[in-house]
């Protein structure tokens, strides 16, 4: 009855019936707020925002080297063998990676989740693989041969996902 009461209440309008529908999957969309507590104060600015994000995921393992290197724990720690006993035949100017395959990027592209968010549709990236797969495989292995890597590819997106707590302290 509970559930029939919902549809009854959305009965004819598609958007609030899908609504109602990603809502009970569990899939509803939360409005994360465009405000942000930095150092205290309330910021809007999203160029502020991303450089205090950026700043706080940047300092996690620095402060956790200072917390170790404080606390009791840092002064049991000790190894009496030298990291170059492990690293004796140590080539400097040489690694070898094998050359990728159209069928392996196609693999690994089947494995992508297409529940995930992306500027991609995933789904239609998996149809379009066999098609472009080779193409793919040929940009990727160039990169590698010729040791570099395209500035555009090296940008990312970055999304925070609110889990618990106050959404506006980070």
């Amino acid at each position: 009855q509970f559930y029939l009461r919902k549809f009854t209440a959305v009965q004819g309008n598609m958007k609030k019936t899908w609504a109602l529908i990603n809502d009970l999957r569990g899939k509803s969309k939360t409005n994360i707020k465009a405000s942000f507590i930095i150092d205290g104060k309330l910021v809007n600015d999203k160029r502020k925002i991303s450089n205090g994000f950026n700043e706080f995921f940047s300092s996690v393992a620095r402060k956790l080297n200072v917390k170790l290197n404080s606390s009791k724990l840092a002064d049991k720690v000790t190894c009496d063998v030298d990291y170059l006993e492990y690293l004796k035949n140590r080539v400097s100017g040489s690694i070898f990676l094998s050359p990728c395959s159209s069928s392996e990027i196609e693999f690994k592209v089947k494995e992508f989740d297409n529940n995930k968010a992306s500027d991609i549709s995933v789904t239609l990236l998996k149809k379009c693989m066999p098609h472009i797969s080779w193409q793919l495989a040929n940009f990727f292995n160039n990169f590698m041969k010729s040791g570099t890597f395209p500035q555009v590819l090296k940008i990312g997106k970055v999304t925070p996902v609110f889990k618990k707590g106050d959404s506006q302290i980070f």
